[in-house]
């Protein structure tokens, strides 16, 4: 009898030790994250841009789209995932002969991981219509 009593006390004590313990961990799983587009090209420099892009998550299916109308990019806040981005528009880019010239482009990148809680960055390299 006093054998029982004692196992039932033990597992009584071990079962309280392991709630607290699991109790106290802190459990962080963000769904969100941020993301910095960087539109790049070939022998040029990319002064402005103005572009639609859009974002297709393959994991869930879903597409975010987006306008960007300043700079070479954006940075926008988006879930965790393998994305497909594909990007069109106009560019402004200067050459290394200081010419400075505007054309339409396009822009695509596969399988691009977003997992990373901060910091995920991708460079699209833009091709000239």
């Amino acid at each position: 009898m006093m054998k029982r009593i004692i196992y039932a006390l033990c597992t009584l004590v071990l079962t309280l030790l392991s709630l607290s313990l699991t109790a106290c961990h802190k459990e962080e799983d963000a769904l969100m994250t941020t993301l910095q587009l960087q539109v790049v090209g070939q022998d040029m420099i990319v002064e402005q841009i103005i572009a639609s892009a859009d974002l297709s998550n393959l994991n869930t299916s879903e597409v975010t789209s987006i306008s960007i109308t300043s700079g070479d990019g954006t940075t926008l806040s988006t879930l965790r995932g393998i994305y497909r981005i594909t990007m069109q528009g106009t560019v402004t880019y200067r050459l290394s002969d200081g010419s400075q010239h505007t054309r339409r482009f396009r822009a695509a990148q596969d399988l691009v991981d977003v997992s990373r809680k901060h910091g995920n960055q991708v460079r699209l390299t833009l091709h000239l219509l």
